[in-house]
């Protein structure tokens, strides 16, 4: 396997890819800011639904959290938009990436509603 490596816009970039790895279509440099942005607004929600008093704007932490996610998804799908399967792949991606935390908050929420909800004396 050979690799080969160009400059392009500044940064380094591999041109040749080995068997099942993605291309340089596919792959952008992630921004570990934004993500660490997104994780802190999830909490600061997270808070404010627990304690609002600690977090009186909390809620304003979802407007980040949806603006954050919109650029991000934006930006894949500027970028890959246009390549066959786009879509299908897209979707399938999200699915994978949501329905597993999805089906655990669900549980978590059966599991601690008897606990949580229990009728005021």
């Amino acid at each position: 396997m050979v690799r080969s490596l160009t400059i392009r816009s500044g940064r380094l970039a591999h041109t040749g890819h080995s068997r099942g790895s993605r291309t340089d279509s596919e792959t952008a440099p992630r921004v570990a800011e934004l993500d660490s942005l997104r994780g802190a607004a999830a909490l600061a929600v997270m808070i404010f639904h627990v304690k609002p008093g600690w977090l009186p704007f909390g809620w304003a932490a979802v407007d980040l959290f949806f603006v954050l996610s919109g650029y991000l998804i934006t930006s894949i799908i500027l970028r890959q938009g246009q390549t066959p399967g786009f879509l299908r792949n897209f979707y399938i991606r999200r699915g994978l990436r949501t329905w597993p935390i999805y089906h655990i908050a669900i549980a978590v929420i059966i599991i601690l509603s008897p606990i949580l909800l229990r009728p005021c004396d």
